[in-house]
């Protein structure tokens, strides 16, 4: 697998997880 590719989908990742956490954060 290409290393850009890896690094593209883990800061996609990052970018989708990213309200959730703010939702949690929110909550509390």
């Amino acid at each position: 697998m290409d290393v850009s590719a890896k690094q593209v989908k883990a800061l996609r990742n990052f970018i989708v997880l990213l309200p959730t956490f703010s939702v949690l954060n929110a909550h509390e």
